[in-house]
């Protein structure tokens, strides 16, 4: 006598198909989690920032530049350090010249310098907001970093924040990466 094994085939696709999606859902999930934080650090963490930032950090400290800008943000919450033409810090042709090649070789859009202390970083944070010539992108990165960063002001004086034009396609938005350097 032959059993009917229409039922089983059936109990057995189901829990098969079942397992099947599991997985498939569990992968989607693995992966989305990877991806979301490869981007974040992509775009966050840039290395091309940073090494653009240590390059600014050597070129400041070559040309004593340093010691303008720590004087400097003792009276002021941050300080734009984008325009290669403010003689306040770039003051010979030579120095103009260099920070307007390191600027064209990493596609800077914005360089800024405040003091490494989280009352002082929220403070330029605000003053930030307020101005028209930071974009949204900049604004949120700041909020990033300071909702993430645990400040440890023994070992540093200064933070660094820099923005790097990736794609200035016509058609679309621009992109940008990020990155910040604490300097001692």
């Amino acid at each position: 006598m032959k059993l009917n094994n229409k039922g089983f085939m059936m109990a057995e696709v189901i829990i098969v198909s079942a397992i099947m999606i599991t997985t498939m859902v569990g992968l989607y999930a693995g992966f989305n989690r990877v991806y979301s934080t490869y981007n974040e650090r992509n775009t966050f963490y840039s290395s091309d920032g940073i090494y653009a930032l240590k390059t600014f950090e050597d070129f400041y400290i070559d040309e004593q530049i340093m010691n303008k800008i720590g004087t400097n943000l003792n009276s002021n919450n941050y300080i734009d350090l984008t325009n290669c033409d403010n003689t306040t810090y770039y003051q010979t042709s030579y120095q103009k010249t260099l920070c307007n090649q390191i600027k064209d070789q990493y596609k800077i859009n914005k360089i800024i310098a405040t003091t490494y202390n989280a009352s002082k970083v929220q403070a330029s944070i605000n003053d930030i907001d307020t101005k028209d010539e930071y974009n949204e992108t900049f604004k949120d990165y700041l909020e990033y970093y300071y909702n993430n960063e645990e400040f440890e002001t023994d070992y540093f004086s200064y933070l660094f924040f820099i923005e790097l034009t990736i794609s200035n396609d016509e058609a679309d938005e621009p992109t940008y990466s990020y990155a910040n350097l604490r300097i001692r």
